[in-house]
């Protein structure tokens, strides 16, 4: 069995598209939708137990990470197969899970439009070490699928994020791990703008991925990148970019000279 596990946070439009698509995609293998609602929200309670969708309310709004792992734990399916919401499956997928093993993390093949169906993007992790070491990637957690074996050998999701990071710290332990990933024949479109999008004002939202951005770069002791790889990256960037454009960056320093300032007062005292 494959279970499909996410997470809602006032997604019940975006919810049922996924479980429409699940419907119509007629997946060669059994399969279960695992919804863990982090809004508590009445109605999507309400259409999940008219349509036998596991639905786990935590009672109140624990984040991406803490979600997961709730939905995994709860999950009957020896493949978990991680989506976003705002997300569907393609008919195209029958019989892509037939040979998902234990020891590889796989990638769906993704569009974030509506019109073509590509590859799953793999990006550099963003640190100096990823320029000389080609395996040093990470992708976004919209779409990620592994056996729960394999998802319990590195601990599951880290409840270090709220929100943002989480999927670089993932890929990150399987680079450590030296997992393989491999890219499965799942056609999923994602559509985008229906999550966290909707609740986080743009500079909001960077500053909270500037946050968890820093937690990963300490969690793993990556002073270098804190410091001067990663806003030296952002800087380049934003170079050819109108003002408007730079949120990214002002919001990293921001919150990198907020942290420095609350060490500094920890140390010395108000």
């Amino acid at each position: 069995m494959i279970s499909f596990v996410t997470v809602s946070y006032n997604t019940t439009s975006a919810i049922k598209e996924l479980y429409g698509s699940l419907v119509l995609s007629r997946l060669d293998m059994q399969w279960e939708l695992v919804v863990v609602d982090n809004a508590c929200d009445a109605n999507l309670e309400l259409f999940c137990r008219e349509h036998r969708i596991v639905h786990q309310c935590p009672g109140l709004n624990v984040g991406f990470s803490r979600a997961c792992n709730i939905g995994a734990s709860i999950s009957k399916g020896d493949i978990l197969y991680f989506i976003n919401p705002d997300s569907i499956i393609l008919a195209a997928s029958t019989g892509a899970f037939d040979d998902v093993e234990d020891g590889v993390v796989y990638l769906p093949q993704i569009d974030e439009g509506v019109t073509n169906v590509f590859q799953a993007k793999l990006m550099r992790a963003p640190t100096y070490r990823a320029l000389y070491r080609k395996n040093l990637v990470w992708s976004r957690g919209a779409g990620v699928i592994l056996t729960k074996n394999t998802f319990k050998s590195i601990g599951g999701w880290s409840e270090d994020y709220f929100l943002y990071a989480e999927d670089l710290d993932f890929f990150y332990r399987f680079y450590v791990a030296r997992t393989p990933i491999r890219v499965v024949s799942c056609f999923q479109v994602h559509y985008g703008g229906k999550s966290s999008e909707t609740v986080f004002c743009s500079l909001g939202r960077q500053k909270m991925i500037a946050r968890s951005l820093l937690i990963f770069y300490k969690k793993w002791g990556m002073y270098s990148d804190m410091y001067v790889f990663y806003p030296g990256l952002l800087f380049v960037k934003m170079l050819r970019r109108p003002l408007s454009a730079w949120q990214p960056f002002v919001a990293y320093v921001y919150e990198l000279g907020s942290g420095l300032m609350r060490g500094a007062k920890n140390q010395f005292g108000a």
